[in-house]
Parts: C-alpha cells; sequence; structure tokens
C-alpha cells in the first residue's frame, strides 16, 4: 500500500512578478531556492508517490507537462521514458514523447494507443483545462472530468494534484479566469469512477496557514477560494488512484 505523504509545516516561498525585469523574485531570499507557492508542498508529494512505485524503464505519461521540471529528475532517476501533453510548444523540452495542443478526441486516440502507462501524473494541470469555454462552469467540468476519466483508464497508477474548495473558485476580485478548483462533488465523482474501475484511492489535503502548507482534512477547505492574479492557490487536494494488488 502507498504511503501518504509525511511533510508538513512547510514554509511556502512567495514570488512576485517584477515588472521591470519579466522575472519572479523570491519575496524571502533564504527560501529562493524552493519551489514557489504550492508547489514547494507539490512536487515533493509526486516525487515521494513515484519513488515508491516506479521502476526501471517504466512508462509515464503527464499532463500538462510544460515547465514539470520534476519529470527530468524522474527520468534521470528510473530511466524511465516519459509521455506528455501541453497546449504550450515548450512541453516538448521535458518529455521523451509530446503531444501538442488542447486535449481532444484525436489526441486521446493518439496517447491512448500508446498507453497503458506505469504512471500518470499531472500536478496542477487538469484544473486549467477548457478554461476557454469560460463562463459556461458545467461544460468546463465535464470536459476537466472526462479528462480525470481517461487518464483513470489508461494509468496503473494515476497521482495528480488540482487546487481545492469552492467551484469555480477564483478570487472574489475575479482575476483568474483560466483555472477552476475542483470540489468536494468533483472528487466523489472521481472516487466512483475509480470504484467502477477496481481501484483504490488515497486522499490527501493541504491547506495554506501562516504561511505554511499544513496537512488537513477535505471538510476544512469545502470553502476555500484561490487567490489573486499572479498569486496561488490557498488549498489543494493530491489524489492516488492505483490498482488493487
Amino acid at each position: 500500500m502507498l504511503k501518504k505523504f509525511k511533510e508538513n509545516n512547510i514554509k511556502e516561498n512567495v514570488v512576485l512578478l517584477d515588472h521591470k525585469t519579466r522575472k519572479w523574485k523570491s519575496i524571502t531570499p533564504e527560501l529562493a531556492h524552493l519551489p514557489p507557492f504550492e508547489r514547494v508542498v507539490e512536487i515533493p508529494w509526486v516525487l515521494d508517490k513515484i519513488s515508491q512505485v516506479t521502476w526501471s524503464n517504466s512508462k509515464m505519461f503527464d499532463f500538462g507537462c510544460n515547465k514539470a521540471e520534476y519529470i527530468k529528475e524522474i527520468i534521470d532517476g528510473y530511466g524511465t521514458k516519459v509521455h506528455g501533453i501541453d497546449i504550450k510548444p515548450s512541453g516538448k523540452n521535458f518529455v521523451d514523447k509530446f503531444y501538442h495542443g488542447e486535449f481532444n478526441a484525436d489526441l486521446e486516440d493518439k496517447i491512448g494507443a500508446d498507453g497503458p502507462f506505469d504512471v500518470v501524473t499531472s500536478i496542477s494541470a487538469i484544473e486549467h483545462a477548457g478554461c476557454l469555454m469560460h463562463p459556461d462552469i458545467e461544460k468546463i467540468t465535464n470536459y476537466q472530468m472526462h479528462i480525470c476519466e481517461f487518464l483513470l483508464g489508461i494509468s496503473n497508477y494515476f497521482f495528480f494534484t488540482v487546487p481545492y474548495g469552492k467551484r469555480p473558485g477564483w478570487a472574489k476580485d475575479e482575476s483568474r479566469k483560466n483555472l477552476h478548483q475542483f470540489n468536494k462533488s468533483m472528487l466523489t465523482d472521481i472516487k466512483s469512477l475509480a470504484q467502477g474501475l477496481n481501484k483504490t484511492v488515497i486522499e490527501e489535503y493541504f491547506k495554506l496557514q501562516n504561511g505554511e502548507w499544513v496537512q488537513c482534512s477535505s471538510e476544512e477547505i469545502d470553502d476555500s477560494s484561490y487567490r489573486g492574479n499572479k498569486q496561488g492557490a490557498n488549498s489543494f487536494a493530491a489524489i492516488s488512484v492505483f490498482n488493487y494488488p
């Protein structure tokens, strides 16, 4: 059985965009070496899960592979062959085989033909899928749930993180409309899909509290909203779905 993430009370590295240099800068220099915002937990979380299940020459798929530095660690550490999809063409720099574009039926067929995969990952990516459909929240939800169902079907292990709380969940100033948080209803549906495939689900939840990321229950963050523009989440879900032994 997979073990849950042990680390807790992890300090957050907050970064701000310098409009003159167009570069991101940490507001706390001693934390500048860490990933920003919720990534400071998400990346070690997924690497911890990978370390428990990945073996040499395994095959992996990542949804939203652009700038996914953790993929390089997996390729170098395990010799894993990684496939990935992203709407940004620079995603090709992180994977062995790249599918470029917004997820659609054609790409679904191509990815499916290359599967199944030992491991599928998606770190804070699915919540962005389909957001050009805004403000049709129902259509976006159905699209994102279809992606989850597809990734469940092509994986032995599926590890993903998403901002969690209210739906759609962007900041009160409505500065973020390029993502829609997942909520309790969506995760309930994912668990039902997993059960139908005889898969086990492990749920882990994290919230930002006094500048640190702490483990929590889903009930504590059901009403959480996203932060403002160019900022991170206030809470997120980290979900592991895998086949029964």
